[in-house]
């Protein structure tokens, strides 16, 4: 990639969205998708001798699928997970933050905890692509989704 004169440009550079394990860049991506929230109503009991009154407050729900397409990735990471899932292992659930990018600025970052690999397709297989670190489309299933400063 060229950059302009005095200035370094790093790989990271080029996406708009970098996975992150520790500290570590693992991937890059062009869109991510299935960050957010949402709430719900609970209703619960409340009361003992004097009786009994329904109660209800919000609930935050638990996070849905959160997807990122078009990237690539030098660490073998899919590979090793799969191969762990694929060992027995289900309940290999890793933590990862999702850095969003303008440049070499990060704008937003977001920590998904405890999540899941839920599926993983490699793309399209074309000539001259390097077939070991594409990603078509990484599917992943956290339990919580924070908002951290960037």
């Amino acid at each position: 990639m060229a950059g302009v004169i005095g200035k370094s440009v790093s790989y990271w550079d080029s996406w708009n969205f970098v996975l992150e394990a520790d500290g570590e860049p693992l991937a890059g991506f062009q869109k991510v998708t299935g960050i957010g929230f949402s709430f719900g109503v609970a209703q619960f009991q409340e009361g003992g001798a004097h009786g009994v009154s329904s109660q209800s407050h919000g609930a935050e729900k638990p996070p849905g699928d959160v997807t990122l397409e078009r990237g690539e990735s030098g660490d073998p990471l899919v590979w090793n997970w799969r191969a762990s899932i694929k060992a027995g292992n289900v309940e290999d659930l890793r933590n990862f933050t999702i850095a969003q990018k303008k440049g070499s600025a990060v704008v937003e970052r977001y920590k998904l905890g405890n999540c899941a690999m839920m599926s993983f397709d490699a793309g399209d297989f074309d000539r001259g692509a390097d077939d070991k670190k594409r990603i078509g489309k990484l599917v992943l299933k956290p339990q919580t989704i924070e908002r951290e400063a960037a």
